[in-house]
């Protein structure tokens, strides 16, 4: 049974104060009350990007370029959504839903876990939340309010599977989703949040066998 409809089983009146306290803590862990300087964020944007994403096999493979905290933060969201909708793609038309431990481990990936981490990054670093960096109404590139807050991993999941939580986070608290899918411990994996074993020993497994491919291929060629 999905995460999200677990959750809704789980009634009662304790359960509902946990959750809006919870949902509380990530509104309030969200929001700037400083000014608003976008400025800073290209500063920060354009700045080398120094983070765990530089050892992760084939993430960014121009070696002779740099690569800056923007392209990091865009092509780790990139990424992390075309991991989740590859595996909706490789579950269609079978039967019965997606392993809740498969979607797991995709929301643990470094993909995900990083591009969520370089989006809050940002928003620390200019003091902005993610509807004042998103695309403007009137902007010839807008489509809908809060496009920037729309890469939370938690968001990219319920755009893609519709599992998409009970707190009803507004679109401005940017973490909300993802503060919510990782209370979930998921079976055989451990917590959403990534912390437990089984869950190091998935993304260890993943990058040495990425580690591997690239090491066959530099052979080959």
């Amino acid at each position: 049974m999905p995460w999200h409809c677990r959750r809704k089983k789980r009634g009662g009146a304790l359960l509902l104060v946990l959750l809006a306290t919870l949902s509380a803590q990530a509104t309030e862990d969200e929001t700037y009350t400083g000014p608003c300087s976008l400025d800073l964020y290209q500063a920060w944007y354009n700045k080398a990007y120094e983070g765990p994403l530089q050892n992760t096999p084939n993430f960014w493979i121009f070696s002779s370029a740099e690569l800056s905290n923007g392209q990091a933060m865009e092509k780790a969201a990139t990424k992390c959504k075309l991991k989740l909708e590859q595996l909706r793609l490789d579950r269609a038309g079978r039967h019965g839903p997606v392993e809740e431990w498969w979607i797991f481990d995709v929301m643990c990936s470094d993909e995900c876990v990083q591009s969520d981490a370089l989006r809050r990054a940002a928003m620390a670093a200019c003091g902005c939340d993610c509807l004042a960096l998103s695309t403007q109404a009137g902007a010839p590139s807008y489509r809908a309010a809060g496009d920037w807050c729309a890469h939370n991993s938690g968001r990219l999941l319920c755009a893609t599977f519709y599992q998409c939580g009970t707190w009803a986070c507004r679109v401005g608290d940017f973490m909300c989703p993802r503060f919510e899918y990782n209370q979930y411990r998921v079976a055989f994996r451990g917590p959403g949040n990534c912390s437990g074993a089984a869950a190091l020993l998935v993304r260890g497994a993943a990058a040495a066998a990425a580690a591997v491919a690239t090491a066959a291929l530099t052979l080959a060629l």
